[in-house]
Formats: structure tokens, sequence, C-alpha cells
């Protein structure tokens, strides 16, 4: 998104997060090449918090008000609704919300999954600010068909068609030697929908035909998931790992059961980017406009990811076709030169 914005503009990025990255080891005010084209000027709050305390929230929320304003800047972008204050406090002309999801829905969601107090104040938190302060941005940039259509049912206008994508490099893979019944899933492990994904491999590995190997890659699996893929002789939870591209190299197919999400799901962009067959669930197909059969298999939880797994792991020719098809679907919908030409066409509107 930098780089898509840096194509629009002068582009200064204020960094929120964690001391380790990217801010933090970035000198204050320098201006620095991104690494997916064009310039930015970095300015990290991690230092200015660890100044101001970690008890000055509103003190904190001030000083980016004043930063931001300092740059006379004709467009703020905020990347997460819960830094809406922020962009909506500042005497900036023009005021855009980046969603990467329908952030109340996703807590919804995963309240329906699990009666936990932190999921019914989180759906409320969100569902609060959708309601009061989306209303006051000029606009609302969504990452899906389906999650726009339910800002413009919430009479949020207008909303921008922004979509995740995956780095040209993730379309740069070498062709390796699949190694026959290979399946792997990738992702933070410690997200909960991940985890409850790679429960259910977990849970139907077994009855899999012609799985020999599962591959559970990833930084954050619960000790429980991992106690039980050391038990499992077909099964090896690889942790995180330093490139993902040679690590799915010789794996034959990408299983990814999701049974909970919003948004886009970028592991299921980044796989069909590297050519692999992918089988997923509704809803890690969702907002992706993949055909069944065609850019990948998708299935329902249950039996029929089991039959679809275990078609697709018997059949190399299948494989390649899936490979070959969802590849030439990423780089049409998911590339850096697609979201560049939404965003420059988004902020022309905007700011004309």
């Amino acid at each position: 998104m930098a780089s898509a914005l840096a194509a629009c503009g002068d582009l200064t990025v204020y960094d929120t997060g964690r001391g380790d990255y990217p801010g933090g080891i970035i000198p204050r005010g320098e201006s620095l090449k991104l690494p997916y084209g064009g310039n930015a000027k970095f300015h990290s709050f991690v230092a200015d918090a660890g100044r101001l305390g970690p008890k000055s929230r509103p003190q904190r929320r001030r000083h980016a008000q004043r930063l931001i304003d300092q740059q006379n800047t004709d467009l703020v972008v905020v990347d997460h609704p819960t830094l809406a204050g922020v962009a909506l406090g500042s005497r900036c002309r023009r005021r855009v919300m980046h969603t990467h999801n329908v952030e109340s829905l996703l807590a919804k969601q995963m309240r329906a999954q699990s009666p936990a107090l932190k999921y019914w104040l989180r759906e409320r938190r969100f569902s609060r600010i959708e309601r009061k302060q989306f209303p006051r941005f000029d606009q609302i940039w969504a990452v899906s068909d389906e999650d726009a259509a339910y800002y413009r049912h919430q009479g949020l206008s207008p909303v921008e068609l922004m979509p995740n994508i995956v780095p040209p490099s993730a379309f740069a893979t070498t062709e390796g030697n699949n190694e026959p019944g290979t399946a792997a899933f990738f992702g933070w492990m410690a997200y909960p929908p991940n985890a409850e994904a790679a429960a259910n491999l977990l849970d139907i590995a077994p009855q899999v035909q012609g799985l020999n190997m599962l591959y559970l890659i990833g930084k954050g699996l619960p000790d429980s998931l991992k106690r039980r893929a050391g038990q499992e002789q077909h099964v090896q939870a690889l942790g995180y790992v330093d490139d993902l591209a040679k690590t799915l190299q010789h794996v034959q197919v990408v299983a990814i059961p999701l049974l909970h999400g919003a948004g886009t799901k970028l592991k299921v962009i980044e796989a069909l980017a590297m050519g692999k067959a992918v089988v997923t669930t509704p809803i890690g197909a969702e907002g992706l406009r993949l055909a069944d059969g065609t850019h990948a298999l998708i299935a329902a939880p249950g039996d029929a990811f089991v039959e679809a797994l275990s078609s697709l792991l018997r059949n190399p020719i299948q494989q390649a076709e899936l490979g070959a098809a969802g590849r030439d679907h990423a780089l049409e919908h998911f590339s850096l030169q697609r979201l560049t030409t939404a965003t420059q066409s988004a902020v022309t509107a905007l700011l004309a």
C-alpha cells in the first residue's frame, strides 16, 4: 500500500506498531526507498510512546495528530479502525479508512465459536467505531466485494475496492519436483482462525487418502497442537521458515480449511501466486472470485473437504492445471499493478 500511495504523491508513513518493525529501526524523518517502488519518509511513534509514557494514550494521540498536521497533507490514510480517532482529530483535508476486514463481523464470528467475553467486547467496540466514526471519513477502502457491499448496506459512501495483494517476488517461484502425497498449511498459528484450521487438519489427516506428509508452517502454534503434531507420524510442525516459497517448492497441495475469517485471505493468494494447487473452504475463497475446479478446489469443511483433498493428492495433472490457472488469476487480480491502479483512481477522485 505504501508503494501504491507513493505513486500518487509525496508520502510520509507513521508507524504505530512494535519496536522491532518497521519504525523502531528507521531514523526519524529519513526518506527511504520502498521495497516495491517509490520513496517515503518514515516516523515511528514507538520511541515517542516510550518518552510520553505507557499510560498516556490521549497524549500520544494528540502528539500523532500534531505530527500529521505539521505535514500540511492533502490526505491521511489510516490502516485500522482503532486509528480512526487520530485521523478525525487532525486538520487534514481528506481522510480515508483502509480496512482489511469488517472487524465487527469477524468478532461476531469468533463470539459464535467461543463465548469468551473478549470477543463480545471486541464486537461491541468495532461496531461502535463503524457506526459512529466511519461515516465521517471521505472514503472507505475494502479488500473484497463482500466487505464493500456490507459497508454500502450500512449507508457508507463512497466505498472503494483495494484488493489484498502479494509482492512481485511471490510470482517468481521456481518449479520443483513435488513429493507425492504432500500437503501444507501455513499462517500465523496464534491467530484463532488459523489455529482452528490447523486443528481441523490434524483431525481429518488420518481420513485423507494418499496423504504421506502434512506440514504445518508458521510461528505461534499452540502447545496443545504441537503435542498432537509430534505424536503423528505423518505430520511435521515446522514453525517459522525464512523462505516460504522454497519450503513449499516440493509440496503438492496447499490445504486451507478455514472455518472462520473475514476479508480476503492472503495465505490463499500467496499459494495461488506460487502456482500451488489449493484446496480451501468457502470461507477461504471468500472475496477472491475463484471458480471451483478451475482456480482451486472449494469444498465445505468435513467429508467434502477430505474427499477433495484426497482426490487432488492422487491427480498430478489436476494439480498442474489448478496451479497454472490459479497463478494467472492471482496475477490478474492481486498484483501490485492492480492495487496501484485502484489507489491512483480513488485518490484522484478524492482530491479532484
